[in-house]
């Protein structure tokens, strides 16, 4: 089987770096991994070929996906104007999206494919179900705070 990175929404154990598993959330700031971690693993995974097995990054960062999907639309545009597409990202981290794999693995181990094989890109609206979800929440508890505030309802 062909060296592929990995990308997968769910873990039961820790990985391990050293055999190319990787939770980004836990070392980088948001900023990071775009200018930071992407890099190292786009440079590991292509340039030194460090893990035969191929690269493992678990994650629910929307920040991962979108640094990823950023170096494979890099890929894409390269083919069409290199130059135009190395000035945004140099083609060193270019991401072939024949070399992704995506999936979510549910609570009863069905794997879900979070990969676009049409569009070639990542699905990144995954996460927009449980941002809303949050946000509609946050917004009812604001409702609350603003109305006590406002007309001094909720006082006991």
């Amino acid at each position: 089987m062909k060296r592929k990175i990995v990308i997968v929404t769910s873990y039961e154990f820790p990985p391990d770096e050293k055999y190319g598993e990787y939770l980004p959330e836990c070392k980088y700031h948001p900023r990071d991994i775009e200018r930071v971690f992407i890099p190292r693993i786009v440079k590991e995974f292509y340039q030194d070929k460090k893990h035969p097995n191929g690269i493992h990054i678990f994650t629910m960062s929307t920040y991962v996906f979108i640094a990823i999907n950023n170096r494979i639309e890099a890929f894409k545009a390269g083919q069409i104007d290199p130059e135009e597409a190395s000035r945004i990202y140099p083609s060193e981290q270019w991401i072939n999206p024949d070399d992704i794999i995506a999936y979510h693995i549910t609570e009863d181990n069905k794997q879900i494919n979070l990969f676009d094989e049409e569009d070639k890109i990542l699905m990144v609206d995954i996460f927009d179900d449980v941002s809303d979800e949050i946000g509609i929440k946050l917004g009812r508890l604001i409702d609350i705070s603003c109305n006590d505030k406002l007309f001094g309802w909720n006082k006991r």
